[in-house]
């Protein structure tokens, strides 16, 4: 009894000393990645403030956090919270922080139990049975790696969120600047036709009282005729923007929206959108710093290096430890003693023979990682070009709104006051009258539609410079 109780605590020890040695070389980069939260949150950004509780418990028909008033910023958070696509993008990076701990494990061991339906006889008695373990051990660094590429995998997830989380936000703010030009240019367009209808009824008392001509009231009739299908037209663009909108918030895409204004000119001030020097050097930089859709290329191809590393690790064997030990039965001869019980320690390697296969898998991994730094440089390329274009057409809106606030409206509204005038002193023609109007309504629509590009333009820049994104660019370099 005694020989068997040291023989199990001599593989007890064996094992453990096995197990030990497949961990401390392999696992113990994985293990710093994971050991604290305050360590694995410099390889992976941690999850946005509150995001785990707002994207697993919030519910898509909570319509009650949003207002009949709502402003465009209340939209946007409830929105970050309700939207299907923006849930989806987070589960997949929640579910991407679960494979590091996978592949940077020891590989299960494996235990065996061996009958002799035979027995072996030997000198000391006959062999009866046997208990196995073996602990398969990658080749030293290999799990380290693994767990490496995982978290820089995970850390692509992240970046792929933060980037589905800015075109939202763009298009959410874009889909509610448009209804808000709508409204206003509808207003606009109202206006201008009540206009036209009292310029009606005074033209066909004039002609009942034959002090006017039939001709200037056909020309006021067919311009409300024109008026009136703007106007229809107007009224039929909302359906589908509506419908983008409240899809946007995962609700019924019939559902009313009130835009934040009383009049055309304060739906389209500022609302949200940061105002930013318009230096192209500067927002570069800026955007190379703190673009996520970059910066998930960036991890994506710290991966592959890691990728690179591990296949030249794959021309070395993996190990494997463990141990046997075998039931010796009593000796059946008379006057003899039966023997103690064997343990049989074990250490075996792989053998990379075929390494042509090794070879076309390092092979893979160098395209794979010229691969990526293409598209980095045309993701680089690409994303310059659209911060030009948004650039111009910052500069472009802005110039457009100080022309038409500060010089065309107002002067083209000093010229109808003077052709009303001038009109009902005879010196114009009614024609005249009509196309100093229609002059001041195409104005104000143009001036309505250059404040919504401008709010536009803005949003598109701060999506391109990452600024709805969180924990880019200092997390991103740690």
């Amino acid at each position: 009894m005694n020989t068997f109780t040291k023989n199990l605590n001599l593989l007890f020890l064996m094992l453990m000393g096995a197990t030990l040695l497949g961990c401390s070389p392999a696992v113990a980069p994985t293990t710093e990645l994971h050991s604290t939260s305050k360590t694995r949150a410099t390889r992976i950004p941690p999850s946005p403030a509150g995001a785990e509780d707002s994207y697993s418990s919030f519910s898509a028909n909570e319509s009650s956090s949003l207002e009949d008033n709502s402003s465009l910023s209340d939209y946007i958070t409830y929105g970050l919270k309700v939207n299907s696509g923006l849930k989806s993008a987070f589960e997949i990076y929640r579910a991407a922080l679960q494979k590091s701990p996978q592949v940077s494990s020891l590989p299960d061991p494996k235990l065996s139990y061996g009958y002799f339906i035979e027995s072996i006889e030997t000198r000391v008695g006959p062999q009866e049975h046997r208990v196995g373990f073996a602990q398969p051990i990658p080749w030293f660094g290999k799990l380290g790696l693994k767990g490496e590429i995982a978290d820089s995998e995970a850390k692509a997830t992240w970046f792929a969120f933060l980037a589905k989380k800015n075109k939202y936000v763009l298009d959410l703010t874009t889909a509610y600047l448009e209804l808000a030009y709508l409204k206003s240019a509808t207003e606009i367009t109202d206006a201008n036709f009540e206009l036209l209808k009292q310029w009606e009824q005074v033209l066909t008392q004039r002609y009942r009282s034959q002090t006017g001509t039939q001709a200037n009231l056909i020309k006021v009739q067919v311009e409300l005729g024109k008026m009136e299908d703007k106007v229809k037209e107007l009224e039929d663009m909302r359906a589908p923007l509506l419908a983008r909108f409240n899809s946007l918030l995962n609700r019924d895409t019939t559902k009313e929206v009130r835009t934040n204004s009383e009049d055309s000119k304060n739906s389209l001030k500022p609302l949200t959108i940061s105002t930013f020097s318009l230096e192209q050097q500067a927002l570069e930089g800026k955007m190379l710093q703190s673009n996520p859709e970059l910066l998930l290329l960036e991890a994506l191809l710290d991966a592959k290096k890691l990728g690179i590393d591990l296949a030249n690790k794959n021309f070395y064997p993996d190990l494997s430890v463990g141990a046997d030990y075998v039931f010796v039965g009593d000796r059946e001869m008379a006057g003899s003693e039966s023997g103690d019980d064997a343990l049989v320690g074990m250490f075996s390697i792989t053998l990379p023979l075929y390494r042509s296969k090794y070879e076309a898998g390092l092979a893979e991994a160098k395209n794979s990682k010229r691969s990526v730094e293409e598209m980095a440089k045309a993701k680089k390329f690409e994303l310059s070009s659209k911060l030009a274009k948004t650039v111009f057409d910052i500069k472009d809106s802005k110039r457009r709104i100080t022309l038409f606030e500060h010089t065309l409206v107002p002067k083209a509204t000093e010229s109808l006051e003077s052709s009303y005038t001038a009109f009902e002193a005879g010196e114009i023609s009614f024609v005249d009258l009509l196309d100093a109007e229609r002059t001041l309504l195409d104005f104000k629509l143009s001036l309505s539609r250059a404040q919504a590009d401008s709010q536009i333009a803005n949003t598109a820049l701060a999506a391109l410079v990452g600024e709805f994104s969180e924990n880019t660019s200092e997390e991103s370099k740690s």
